[in-house]
């Protein structure tokens, strides 16, 4: 993997849990790493579900090798939250390769 084709900043997301209040645990969204990726697109489908169109992106990111990631986490980049599908090594710790959706109805990283 060439460092040149990592050409997008990449904010690797966890969800945290604070069940401290006195009422249901609130969930959030906490930056955890940022790494640099190249991101690929491979698909761009309109789909209905429950009588309403929305639009959704599966892409994958290849980043550098690092440890923690899997599939409970988001991702964020340039201004958009992608849920991960899947997380696999590439070559023996050379790089990770995320496989991420992007749905219109997933605008921001509420939970």
């Amino acid at each position: 993997m060439k460092s040149g084709s990592l050409d997008r900043n990449v904010t690797v997301l966890k969800m945290v849990v604070d069940d401290s209040g006195p009422f249901n645990p609130v969930k959030s969204w906490l930056p955890w790493l940022k790494v640099r990726a190249r991101i690929e697109y491979n698909s761009e489908d309109e789909k209905f579900a429950a009588g309403e169109l929305y639009e959704e992106r599966i892409v994958t990111f290849e980043t550098r090798w690092f440890a923690g990631a899997d599939a409970q986490d988001r991702l964020y980049c340039e201004g958009q939250y992608y849920d991960i599908l899947g997380v696999r090594e590439l070559e023996r710790r050379r790089g990770l390769e995320f496989k991420a959706r992007w749905r219109l109805g997933n605008p921001d990283a509420s939970v």
